[in-house]
C-alpha cells in the first residue's frame, strides 16, 4: 500500500453532558407539537435540484400558512 500526503484525521472529541440531553429532549418536545399542526409534509420527495426543493417548501409554508389564516377567520 502506498500513502501520499501525510495528513492525519483529527480525534473526533464525543462529550456527553446532561445539558445535551436535556437539550435534545427539548427539541424532540418542540417537534412533537409542531406535528399536529401540519407544518411538515410527510413523505419522501426527491429533486433534481435545491432550487426546486427550496421552491416545493416556500410553497408548502405558504399553504399551510394560508389555510391557518382561512381557520382563524383572518
Amino acid at each position: 500500500m502506498k500513502v501520499v500526503g501525510r495528513r492525519v484525521e483529527p480525534a473526533v472529541r464525543r462529550e456527553t453532558s446532561a445539558a445535551h440531553l436535556i437539550d435534545a429532549a427539548l427539541l424532540g418536545e418542540a417537534l412533537a407539537h409542531l406535528a399536529p399542526l401540519g407544518l411538515m409534509r410527510k413523505g419522501v420527495y426527491r429533486f433534481k435540484t435545491h432550487a426546486q426543493a427550496n421552491q416545493h417548501q416556500g410553497h408548502c409554508l405558504a399553504e399551510r400558512m394560508a389555510a391557518l389564516a382561512r381557520q382563524r377567520g383572518r
